[in-house]
C-alpha cells in the first residue's frame, strides 16, 4: 500500500511539474477567512504579494503551468468589458 501511495505521489508530482498547451481553470471565490492553516501558510510563503486572495494566486500560478505559446481560459463571474476600458 505504501508503494502504491508513493507511485501516486510521483505521478502527481510529474503532472504538477508539467507545462500544458491549454489550461482552463475556475479560480475559487472564497474569503481568506475560510482557508485551513496549511493553505494560509502556503499562500503567505509562496504568494505573499497577494495576501489571502486565492483567486489572484490561481491566476498567477496558471502562467507558470502553461507553455509559452499556450492558451489560458478562466471561468469568472466578472464582466470583461468593464476591465478592458481601464
Amino acid at each position: 500500500m505504501v508503494e502504491s501511495s508513493n507511485d501516486d505521489l510521483l505521478a502527481i508530482s510529474r503532472l504538477l511539474s508539467s507545462k500544458f498547451d491549454i489550461l482552463l481553470t475556475n479560480p475559487p471565490y472564497v474569503n481568506g477567512g475560510y482557508y485551513n492553516d496549511i493553505t494560509k501558510n502556503f499562500i503567505i510563503k509562496k504568494y505573499k504579494d497577494f495576501g489571502s486572495d486565492l483567486f489572484s494566486v490561481f491566476i498567477v500560478r496558471s502562467f507558470d503551468l502553461v507553455k509559452p505559446d499556450g492558451y489560458l481560459g478562466y471561468v469568472t463571474p466578472f464582466v470583461l468589458d468593464v476591465y478592458i476600458l481601464l
